[in-house]
């Protein structure tokens, strides 16, 4: 089987970086157990557990000579984003919240805080309503989860959020400045300010919305599954390919230089 990562070759005769046919039968099987990995995330997951290095269009090559390629995938591009970047986890949440309909029940509120940096969720909660009530319950989540609440307040988070009812509410102003939580509203019809979290509830709802639900605990269970597979599993390209995960958890450089050294070891095989 004559896929590579590359067209180069090598001083023995063959090119230093062709695929093994075991090398292709453990792409494969990861593929067929895994179908919701695009070429781009089965080239990583394979790099970081199978001690073997290769690039996206190998993998693609050899998908596609098996008939596995997926439809393309729908590129969700965010508008600008909040000008200014985050360089470390918790430096900035991000809040926002979008609908779900349940059969004979009506919409519920998917409300989310996420981490900027690492694009983690660290909370969610399906509510019946935007109140301020509502979105302060999953706030507090998040500083539960966190121990933001122990931080020193100088370093503690700052929010990111629409300007919708709830968020300018003054209960809701009220309960940041009890827990020392710095506000920042987003651009007043740019909701792209906030595109990092627009653009996952987009993804969420492509996936969750497949198939009807009949009560919320059927929706809540398809959305915690995603949101645990978003945050352990998922290879983010604009995080390097890494997960949320390990962004939050510091563990992206450790793993792109042990990639480093699986590819050398390609090459030099």
């Amino acid at each position: 089987r004559g896929d590579g990562l590359e067209s180069h070759s090598g001083d023995r005769g063959r090119p230093w970086n062709q695929i093994t046919p075991e090398e292709d039968d453990k792409i494969l099987a990861v593929a067929r157990e895994s179908p919701e990995l695009s070429s781009r995330q089965l080239a990583a997951w394979i790099t970081d557990n199978a001690g073997f290095a290769l690039s996206e269009s190998t993998v693609y090559r050899i998908l596609r000579r098996e008939g596995l390629v997926k439809r393309l995938e729908v590129q969700l591009v965010a508008g600008k984003e909040y000008h200014t970047k985050t360089t470390r986890p918790h430096q900035m949440w991000a809040t926002d919240a979008s609908y779900f309909r349940v059969v004979g029940w009506g919409y519920y509120y998917l409300v989310t805080v996420m981490d900027d940096y690492s694009r983690f969720i660290l909370a969610w909660k399906l509510q019946k309503d935007m109140s301020a009530n509502s979105l302060i319950e999953v706030i507090q989540d998040a500083v539960d989860a966190t121990g933001m609440i122990d931080v020193p307040v100088k370093d503690r988070t700052r929010l990111l959020s629409d300007n919708g009812t709830g968020y300018v509410s003054r209960a809701f102003r009220g309960y940041l400045n009890l827990v020392g939580i710095r506000h920042i509203l987003a651009a007043p019809y740019h909701p792209q300010t906030n595109g990092k979290l627009e653009r996952y509830h987009q993804s969420i709802k492509r996936e969750v919305n497949q198939v009807p639900y009949e009560f919320p605990g059927q929706l809540e269970r398809a959305i915690a599954d995603f949101v645990d597979y978003y945050n352990y599993r998922r290879y983010h390209k604009a995080l390097g390919n890494v997960t949320p995960a390990d962004v939050l958890y510091g563990r992206r450089e450790q793993i792109l230089e042990r990639r480093k050294e699986v590819q050398i070891q390609t090459i030099n095989r």
